[in-house]
């Protein structure tokens, strides 16, 4: 499950919005985009994973419910129900993907921004659930700090990495604008901005070797 949440689903994300543009392009692999056959991987490998991990908590609790309704402790009630909506919010996640619509469909954004909700809002419930689990669950997590900031680790580097992303594009649709109007700077402008965008291309090559 930790896998799944911490190092699949993050990594999918950044191919989805980053990588694609700066690292791939329009590179093919078996007939698709490469970057959209690393997504369908990485997605599908995590929902194994999130599968595969239920069956072991269900199987180790004897089947029985932990969560609200249950004897169970006040946190470990929390802990079952987040996990669970995450869960169920990962594997809905795949099914809509499943029947989405093409690309120039008039649906499409409608589809986008549901992708986009389920995706975003299912990783923090199960980056809360996990940081439950580290600072309450004491016996199965010995060092809860150390674990909880790892928890946030791997979403504060797909907030970093997004935020220059998307710095970096403001800032060449400003060039484009500058080049359009036919601005004197343009030339300062553009030069400025190979630089910005090569350093850009520097941390996301540094996060591929890296992953």
């Amino acid at each position: 499950m930790v896998f799944a949440w911490l190092c699949f689903v993050p990594t999918a994300y950044l191919f989805v919005r980053i990588l694609r543009s700066e690292r791939f392009g329009q590179k093919r692999l078996l007939g698709s985009q490469t970057w959209f056959q690393v997504h369908r991987a990485l997605t599908v490998i995590s929902m194994v994973c999130v599968g595969a991990s239920l069956l072991c908590i269900a199987i180790s609790q004897g089947w029985k419910w932990r969560g609200p309704g249950s004897a169970g402790k006040f946190w470990t009630k929390i802990h079952t129900l987040l996990g669970v909506i995450s869960s169920a919010l990962c594997f809905i996640q795949g099914i809509i993907a499943l029947i989405r619509c093409k690309p120039n469909h008039h649906l499409r954004p409608l589809f986008n921004w549901t992708h986009r909700i389920i995706g975003i809002g299912s990783f923090l419930l199960a980056v809360t659930t996990i940081c439950i689990a580290a600072t309450h669950f004491l016996k199965i997590w010995y060092w809860p700090i150390a674990e909880f900031i790892l928890s946030l680790v791997p979403g504060a580097i797909c907030l970093i990495m997004s935020v220059l992303y998307l710095k970096q594009q403001s800032n060449v649709t400003i060039i484009r604008i500058e080049k359009k109007h036919g601005s004197d700077d343009s030339l300062n402008i553009d030069h400025s901005e190979h630089r910005k965008k090569g350093k850009f291309e520097e941390i996301v090559s540094s996060f591929t070797h890296f992953s």
